[in-house]
C-alpha cells in the first residue's frame, strides 16, 4: 500500500536520515520515538506537507512523491482537531466529502461511522463549542473516516485527552480501523499507545528509523541499547561475559534461549513480568534459579513489584553462590505471590526467583 525508498526530509536545521519503509494494506503502523526524533517530519513528508530532498513515495501503486496533499487521497488527523466552529456536528463530519462533491452514500457512511464511535446522539447539535474533548476527537475522527481515504495519518491525535478517555477512544479507533480494512500511520511518543494499537512499530531515534518490528518482538528483541533505553526495558544490565548461550551480569550467570549474534559490548534485559518467584512445593526448575533477598517493594501504578538483590553466582551453578552481588532484579508479583507470602512480603526476606531463558534479551550496545 505504501512504499518509501530513500526518503530524506528536513525541518529547519533538523534533517531526517534516509528512510526505507513498507506499509501493507490494512496495516496500522505506529511511528514511535522520543521528541525530536523525526516522527512528524516523516509523517508530513508522506502527506505531501513537507518538501523532500531525496527519495520516492508510492501510495496504492501510484507515485506521489511530488503530488500535492489534496491529490493523494489520504486523510490527516492532527492533535489539534480544528473543527469548524460555525458548522454543526453533522456538517463538520460531512465537510470533506461535500467539498469533493462526493454525495452518493454520504448519509449512510456518516450513520455507520458515528454509530461505531458512539456519537450518533451528537449529530443533531447545531455547533461544536459544547463538545467535550473526547467528543470533539471522535467527531474529527469521523470527519476523516467518512472521506474514505486510502490512508489515514494521525499525529499524536489523542494525546491531549485524559488517560481513561484516551484508552477507550484508542480501542474504538483500532476496532473501526480493522473493520474498515483501513491503512493507517499513527505518530506517538507513548509506549502504551503504540503497544495497544500497532500491527508494527517503527522506532525513530536520532533522526533515523532504527527498528521496525511487531510490538511483541520489539520489546523482546530491541535492536540496541538506544532502543532498549527508550522502551524503558526492565532489568537492564551490561553483559560482563558472553559465552555462547551463557551471559554473566555482575557475577550472576544466566542461560539464554539461544546464543545471540552479538559482536562487541552487549547488554541484557529481562521483563519484570516474566520473572517468577519460586515457592515451596513448586515444581523444580533447573535453569536460572537465583537466590536473593527482597531489597524493596514498589506498589505504584496498580502493580506490585519486588526488587530482589541477587546473590553473586561465582561458580555459575544456577542457584547462587552466597556473598554480595551487584544485581538487583525487579520481579512483578502475582496475586499468588502475595497470597503465599502474605505478611512476610517484606524487605530482607530471602527468596528464590526463576528467570526463564526465553525472557532474556541480549543485544549490542550500538549497531552499525
Amino acid at each position: 500500500m505504501i512504499s518509501v525508498r530513500g526518503l530524506v526530509a528536513s525541518s529547519g536545521p533538523f534533517r531526517l536520515r534516509p528512510v526505507d519503509l513498507e506499509v501493507g494494506a490494512g496495516e496500522l503502523l505506529v511511528l514511535l520515538g522520543p521528541a525530536g526524533a523525526g516522527k512528524t517530519v516523516l509523517l508530513e513528508a508522506l502527506l505531501g506537507m513537507r518538501p523532500i530532498h531525496a527519495g520516492a513515495i508510492v501510495i496504492d501503486g501510484r507515485a506521489v512523491t511530488t503530488t500535492p496533499p489534496e491529490q493523494r487521497h489520504v486523510a490527516y488527523m492532527p492533535q489539534d482537531v480544528a473543527l469548524f466552529p460555525h458548522l454543526s456536528v453533522r456538517a463538520n463530519i460531512e465537510f470533506g466529502r461535500r467539498v469533493r462533491g462526493q454525495h452518493a452514500g454520504l448519509a449512510a457512511d456518516v450513520d455507520r461511522i458515528v454509530e461505531s464511535l458512539g456519537i450518533a446522539r451528537l449529530l443533531a447539535r447545531p455547533g461544536v463549542r459544547s463538545l467535550s474533548g473526547g467528543e470533539a476527537q471522535r467527531v474529527a475522527l469521523a470527519r476523516a473516516l467518512v472521506t474514505r481515504p486510502r490512508v489515514l495519518f494521525l499525529d499524536e491525535s489523542f494525546s491531549a485527552l485524559d488517560a481513561h478517555i484516551r484508552q477507550r477512544l484508542l480501542h474504538q479507533f483500532r476496532a473501526l480501523q480493522q473493520e474498515l480494512g483501513l491503512t493507517a500511520i499513527y505518530v506517538t511518543h507513548s509506549l502504551g499507545e503504540a503497544a495497544a494499537v500497532a500491527d508494527r512499530i517503527a522506532v525513530l531515534i536520532d533522526a533515523g528509523l532504527v527498528q521496525l518490528s511487531t510490538p511483541e518482538r520489539l520489546f523482546r528483541e530491541p535492536r540496541d541499547l538506544r532502543v532498549a533505553r527508550f522502551l524503558q526495558l526492565d532489568n537492564l544490565y551490561a553483559v560482563g561475559a558472553l559465552d555462547g548461550a551463557q551471559a554473566t551480569i555482575g557475577g550472576v550467570r544466566l542461560t539464554l534461549a539461544a546464543a545471540p549474534a552479538v559482536a562487541g559490548p552487549a547488554w541484557l534485559a529481562a521483563s519484570a513480568g516474566d520473572l517468577m518467584l519460586v515457592h515451596p512445593g513448586d515444581p523444580a526448575v533447573a535453569t536460572n534459579l537465583l537466590r536473593g533477598t527482597i531489597a524493596g517493594l514498589d506498589r505504584r501504578h496498580g502493580h506490585s513489584r519486588a526488587r530482589i538483590a541477587v546473590d553473586a553466582d561465582a561458580g555459575g551453578g544456577g542457584g547462587g553462590g552466597g556473598g554480595d552481588g551487584d544485581v538487583v532484579l525487579e520481579c512483578e508479583l502475582t496475586a499468588r505471590d502475595r497470597l503465599v507470602l502474605g505478611d512476610d512480603l517484606t524487605a530482607g526476606r530471602p527468596v528464590t526467583i526463576h528467570v526463564p531463558p526465553a525472557a532474556v534479551a541480549v543485544f549490542p550496545e550500538v549497531t552499525a
